[in-house]
């Protein structure tokens, strides 16, 4: 028991100097204390991942259809087109000037001189020289109408009726002026070979040799006539053809006559074939009176007053 109490003694007497020692030796650094967290006040509750605010959209406009936008454009073309037609209009509507009249006028009197030219019947003698003269004639008045239907005096209507009435008459004269140079060719052609042609053999001989001596004297002629027959021209036509259907029964008569003369049978003689009214004179003649018939000549004239007029009142 001793021992034990002894022991418990010193075992504690021995602790309590190992207690001592122990404080007496450095203390290793105690171990901070963990510090609790601090709590933080919350943020303001924000949505997590949201995009910022976004201003608010405009509805999108949607395009013209196809249909209105060429209803802009027909509408902006008709406009244009309107205003360029007022403007015509207007354009239109400014009468001729002294100026005006005194160009026509003096297109006029150029004219009236050429126009003199085809109806000289000293110019007809030459053929080739005439055709000349009738083709410079039609080219000039021509020119003449081409101008005067351009100017500005057809804006005046007494102008422009008296002008219509001088081209009508011209239209109708035209063919016969460009025709007279054809028959003035004709009518000297012929004159050379068919004029002054008397044969008075049949009388004597036998009815093959005149057959033949025919033929020799009229074949240029009755050659010539037949082309004529086949021309473009109705007149020149009729006439080559009433002459040669003529020259060919003039044929006839003189070997029938020579025939009859030689059996002594003077009964039997055929009549003389009547010649064609139509000559080259009268086809000259007949396309002058046509012309005159047209009333060119006077309606012309009257235009040409007109337009003087018209001038002397502006003055």
């Amino acid at each position: 028991m001793w021992n034990s109490l002894s022991f418990a003694i010193l075992n504690e007497d021995t602790l309590m100097k190992e207690g001592k020692s122990m404080n007496n030796q450095p203390q290793p650094p105690e171990s901070p204390q963990p510090v609790p967290p601090v709590q933080q006040p919350a943020p303001a509750a924000t949505p997590s991942m949201q995009q910022p605010a976004m201003p608010p959209q405009m509805p999108v406009k949607k395009g013209l259809s196809k249909g209105a936008l060429w209803g802009i454009i027909g509408g902006s073309i008709g406009f244009f087109l309107l205003i360029i037609a007022v403007v015509v209009v207007l354009l239109l509507n400014i009468g001729p000037s002294k100026d005006d009249y005194r160009q026509a006028i003096s297109w006029i009197n150029k004219d009236s001189s050429e126009l003199n030219g085809f109806r000289s019947s000293s110019s007809m003698r030459n053929p080739e020289a005439y055709k000349e003269t009738v083709n410079r004639v039609i080219k000039s008045r021509d020119e003449l109408n081409d101008k005067l239907s351009k100017s500005r005096i057809m804006r005046d209507k007494d102008v422009r009726e008296a002008y219509d009435k001088y081209k009508k008459a011209y239209d109708v004269a035209k063919p016969e002026i460009e025709s007279l140079s054809q028959y003035v060719d004709v009518y000297s052609k012929v004159s050379k070979k068919c004029d002054n042609i008397f044969y008075f053999g049949y009388i004597s001989r036998k009815p093959d040799e005149v057959d033949k001596e025919v033929d020799q004297k009229y074949g240029d002629c009755t050659s010539f006539l037949q082309q004529l027959s086949k021309s473009e021209n109705s007149n020149i036509a009729s006439y080559g053809k009433e002459w040669s259907d003529y020259y060919a029964s003039l044929k006839k008569y003189y070997v029938g006559y020579s025939r009859a003369y030689a059996d002594g049978n003077f009964s039997a003689r055929p009549s003389r074939p009547m010649r064609p009214s139509t000559t080259g004179y009268t086809l000259i003649s007949n396309a002058g009176r046509k012309i005159n018939d047209s009333g060119m000549d006077r309606y012309f004239n009257d235009f040409s007053s007109i337009v003087n007029q018209k001038l002397a009142a502006m003055r």
